[in-house]
């Protein structure tokens, strides 16, 4: 164990913007945990994209200007890199919040637990992409929830969970990044309550692994995510508002070419029959079961 005359050591493993970020190793200072080492990792969902990279180096940046003693900051594609650091480390806790790698089993055979907090309901809702699918399917319930790590991805015991409270939206208006953003305040607003149970001691609730949704918490295919001719005018909009503030785009075919839809509005098109499509401009004009939509497209 660390000396009692030494401040407990937390590493944080997180993407999370730099705001975000740098609120929580406060959070944690606050507690009395030093954060020597913060991991992150490149890109939305792990992908080193020429538009990641700028998104990385403002969060590193971000970090290094709004911490008076900012950690060592690590960038990672495989933690299996950082076992020797960790292990010379040897902190009290381990904190992951949107973090893009799997942990390897030999940081989680380590004294410290790994404590991850997944914005979804578990087991359901397993996997790193759970907002959309949140606003699609309105059996899922808005919780969050924090657990211990184990080598299974998102299958570790629970230690709290808590609703998502989302101010005053109703659910049928809610877009993917609201979902995110209620993710991102229920973080703090449980954070102390789920590392009192930690530091007490507590073991967590073994999750229900015989749960037949399981892995839900995944990206939407590209099948899921293409707007059909056969579709209410509701589901194109609800498909859209779930991808809103995620990392993915409705796609459209129009005229043989795949293209995403950036903007998506009603209108008044009595003419056009239904199924069809025509351009205006930088718009496609669609008819559907319930209505017409007019929507930005960009090539894929």
């Amino acid at each position: 164990m660390s000396p009692s005359s030494q401040k407990k050591r937390a590493i944080l493993f997180t993407r999370r913007p730099a705001s975000v970020t740098s609120r929580i190793i406060d959070s944690l200072n606050k507690r009395g945990y030093d954060v020597p080492l913060l991991v992150c990792a490149p890109g939305p969902n792990g992908s080193l994209s020429p538009s990641s990279i700028p998104s990385l180096g403002t969060v590193i940046s971000g970090v290094l200007d709004e911490i008076d003693h900012p950690p060592a900051i690590l960038c990672v594609f495989n933690t299996k890199l950082l076992e020797q650091i960790y292990i010379g480390l040897d902190p009290d806790l381990s904190l992951v919040y949107g973090f893009a790698y799997p942990i390897t089993k030999k940081m989680l055979s380590c004294r410290a637990p790994f404590v991850n907090y997944h914005p979804a309901p578990l087991p359901r809702m397993r996997g790193p992409a759970p907002f959309a699918r949140m606003v699609l399917d309105h059996s899922i319930e808005l919780i969050a929830s924090w657990h211990y790590m184990v080598a299974e991805v998102d299958h570790g015991p629970l230690i709290h969970t808590c609703d998502l409270t989302v101010s005053s939206c109703e659910r049928e208006k809610l877009t993917g990044g609201d979902v995110a953003k209620a993710g991102e305040d229920v973080f703090f607003a449980s954070f102390d309550t789920c590392l009192d149970l930690v530091e007490s001691g507590f073991a967590g609730t073994k999750q229900d692994h015989t749960d037949s949704v399981g892995y839900g918490g995944t990206l939407l295919s590209d099948e899921e995510r293409t707007i059909r001719g056969d579709m209410t005018k509701e589901e194109v909009l609800r498909l859209h508002r779930a991808l809103t503030g995620t990392t993915q785009k409705p796609l459209l075919q129009f005229d043989g070419r795949l293209n995403h839809v950036v903007r998506v509005s009603e209108v008044e098109e009595n003419g056009l029959a239904l199924g069809s499509q025509k351009r205006v401009g930088a718009h496609i004009i669609q008819s559907f079961w319930g209505g017409a939509l007019k929507m930005g497209i960009r090539n894929v």
